[in-house]
């Protein structure tokens, strides 16, 4: 309820709302028109329920730790992290169609599948997407390679950006069909059009964009594009897929950490204000299905 992070159950501690140590390092510094407050605090309210004792909730380790010391917690929503509740418009966009409505681009993205079940010589397509599996890792971009590519007041950007900033490795047997391939790689240019709309209302930093239809015909109604496919690269090499499995993926069997993975949420970057100074940004693990 402080930070709105997800994580596991034993790495928090349920708190009486009323009972929350230091309560005052939960302060906002300043007031914003939608903030609800519970106790003077700007807490993550979706978490919160009723009881006898009043409102209840959980607190991680970590802002615990630093609440009992009279510490703001880093992660805490108070301490600059309150983004509020993202739109729909945007809530819904799959990875190419955040890249297709983002004024900068500091990373590119690197997609890779593989068969599901350990071992597998041909892909399960019975289940659609259920029989792959895989990671996207985020790495940063030479934004100066893309910079004549795009014209940021014309949106969204031409359908070549998206060869530029993701990449698609398919480890294991050949002939994966695409309406096989993860739904996250689709783009519906409605939706696209429906979030540059938003954005061009509500955000200042969009104000004075154009939104060119002709580009926008230039993409799918709901499909993957082109500019995707045409840069997927396949792979035989099991014995690499194995390693890689041995140092990252979990296998089939492990019921423990299959139910962890259901609660891992993949993150975007949407907008950057400065880049980050490490090769990989991130890792993260996916499961198709």
């Amino acid at each position: 309820m402080s930070c709105a992070r997800t994580v596991w159950r034993h790495e928090t501690t349920e708190y009486a709302v009323s009972q929350i140590p230091n309560p005052e390092q939960l302060y906002p510094y300043d007031v914003h028109h939608a903030y609800v407050l519970t106790r003077g605090m700007l807490l993550h309210n979706r978490v919160l329920r009723d009881s006898a004792e009043g409102q209840r909730g959980s607190l991680c380790h970590d802002c615990l730790r630093d609440l009992k010391t009279r510490k703001r917690p880093k992660f805490s929503l108070a301490n600059g992290m309150w983004v509020g509740e993202v739109p729909y418009e945007l809530s819904v966009l799959t990875l190419p169609e955040k890249i297709l409505i983002g004024r900068y681009y500091p990373a590119a993205y690197v997609v890779k599948l593989f068969p599901k079940v350990k071992g597998a010589r041909h892909w399960n397509t019975a289940g659609l997407n259920s029989g792959v599996r895989g990671n996207v890792s985020t790495y940063r971009l030479n934004v100066t390679d893309i910079v004549n590519i795009v014209d940021p007041n014309i949106m969204p950007p031409p359908p070549r950006i998206l060869a530029a900033v993701i990449a698609v490795t398919i480890v294991g047997p050949k002939g994966l069909p695409e309406k096989t391939m993860p739904g996250f790689l689709h783009v519906r240019r409605s939706r696209v059009r429906e979030a540059l709309i938003w954005l061009k209302t509500n955000n200042p930093l969009y104000g004075n964009i154009e939104i060119c239809e002709e580009t926008l015909a230039q993409f799918p109604e709901d499909a993957i594009p082109e500019e995707i496919l045409g840069i997927t690269k396949y792979s035989d090499d099991m014995m690499q897929l194995e390693r890689e499995r041995a140092g990252y993926v979990v296998e089939d069997d492990d019921e423990e950490v299959q139910k962890g993975i259901r609660l891992l949420t993949v993150h975007f970057l949407f907008f950057s204000k400065s880049f980050n100074n490490t090769e990989t940004d991130n890792v993260s693990v996916i499961s198709g299905g």
